[in-house]
């Protein structure tokens, strides 16, 4: 049986095999109870991503992540997966910068 763990696991590394993907070279901040779950790096910025199989970040975690002083290369993410795909919320950039997910 599958628990929320082993479901939160499994989704983490699939993101960090889509950063991989992308050029980012990218690790699952394992056993966390941080802001972050997952952390991407390429040679102009960095990704701090919360990942969710499914359901919102709670309000504590959602906190931590929009408080948190970042430089402007820094993106501060929430991904909830979604069939085909990922769903990004990005909590520190204008609804109209571009990314790539």
């Amino acid at each position: 049986m599958a628990t929320n763990y082993n479901r939160g696991r499994y989704h983490e590394f699939a993101a960090v095999l889509h950063l991989k993907s992308l050029g980012y070279t990218a690790h699952r901040n394992a056993g966390s109870h941080g802001a972050w779950d997952v952390i991407g790096v390429n040679a102009t910025e960095v990704r701090l991503i919360q990942v969710k199989a499914k359901g919102k970040v709670d309000a504590k975690a959602r906190g931590l992540m929009t408080d948190l002083a970042v430089p402007a290369c820094v993106r501060l993410e929430i991904w909830e997966k979604v069939r085909g795909g990922w769903k990004v919320e990005v909590l520190n950039a204008p609804r109209d910068t571009p990314f790539t997910v």
